[in-house]
Parts: structure tokens; C-alpha cells; sequence
């Protein structure tokens, strides 16, 4: 066989986006539209941001949405911080 008869490498499987990447940045937009007035909404943000990132070190090959990840937990703290600073102290 010649080289030119060799048969084609097949491609490599295409990237796709880690799930728990996706449901992180929908989870913080959801919290951003309710003003934090749902901290749990926080939270789950963040958490399922540090699960997306691990699930991407873990098979780099086969997903991405680092950014994704590291948006929602920006906007995770920048929505607490901002509930924080605009919700009325309890103690007056």
C-alpha cells in the first residue's frame, strides 16, 4: 500500500462544553436576575463552577468551558458582595 492509499486518520472527537460549565453560568445569570436575593442561588454557582473545572483538568481533551466556570464564580461574588452591601443591616 502506498501512502496515498492509506486510509485517513480519523478526526479527533470535537470538544464539547462540560455540562456542569454550562449550568454554573445559567445558575449565576438565574442569581443576577434575582439580585441576590437567593443566596443559595450564590452558592450553587459557585459549586457547580468548581465541579465544571475539575471535570475539565480531568479529560481536557474532551471538554472545554474553562471560561464559563471562572464567569460564574465572578459573578457569584460580585452578586453577594453587591446583595451585602445593598440589603439593610439586622441589627438596626
Amino acid at each position: 500500500m502506498s501512502d496515498a492509499e492509506t486510509p485517513a486518520e480519523p478526526h479527533p472527537p470535537r470538544k464539547r462544553y462540560a455540562g456542569f460549565a454550562v449550568a454554573a453560568i445559567i445558575t449565576a445569570f438565574v442569581a443576577l436576575f434575582f439580585e441576590g436575593r437567593l443566596p443559595p442561588l450564590n452558592i450553587a454557582a459557585a459549586v457547580l463552577a468548581l465541579i465544571g473545572l475539575r471535570q475539565i483538568r480531568r479529560d481536557p481533551l474532551r471538554y472545554k468551558g474553562r471560561a464559563f466556570c471562572w464567569l460564574a464564580v465572578a459573578l457569584a461574588i460580585v452578586v453577594a458582595t453587591l446583595a451585602a452591601l445593598v440589603e439593610p443591616s439586622l441589627a438596626t
